[in-house]
């Protein structure tokens, strides 16, 4: 008993210091893939990229786009196979007149299929549409 109150007072701190999610990232992965390509299912696009690999890896940075000021980008990596997908979607919040944000509006900047492995001889393949990646890896799609 003293073993077992020992063990989870030792491990309580390391329960505790797990970091939460990023809240662009938890908005990302709640977008229906609908709302940012009008083609693709109304379905939540983590759900949508978890049907098609490997669950996703999301990181958040800074990314400038031309002609707009600098915003928040969303990093998706995910992996099915010997294939390794990296797509970057853009986070910006439009200001009303009185100065509060209206909610994000996510766009999809691009991407690209490669290898999961550097060192393997084969073409990485650039996306300018999510409804590419579909076309590519889901096996329903038309």
């Amino acid at each position: 008993m003293k073993l077992s109150i020992f063990v989870l007072c030792a491990l309580f701190p390391l329960i505790a210091q797990v970091p939460a999610e990023p809240p662009l990232v938890s908005r990302l992965k709640t977008t229906p893939v609908s709302s940012i390509e009008a083609s693709l299912p109304d379905k939540p696009l983590d759900a949508w990229l978890t049907d098609l690999f490997q669950p996703p890896k999301y990181e958040v940075n800074h990314c400038q786009v031309p002609g707009k000021e600098s915003e928040w980008c969303v990093n998706v990596t995910a992996v099915k196979g010997i294939q390794m997908v990296h797509l970057t979607f853009l986070i910006s919040q439009e200001k009303h007149q009185e100065g509060t944000a209206k909610p994000a509006k996510i766009e999809f900047l691009g991407g690209d299929v490669g290898p999961s492995n550097p060192q393997m001889k084969m073409p990485t393949r650039s996306l300018s549409k999510l409804s590419d990646l579909e076309k590519r890896f889901h096996p329903t799609a038309p």
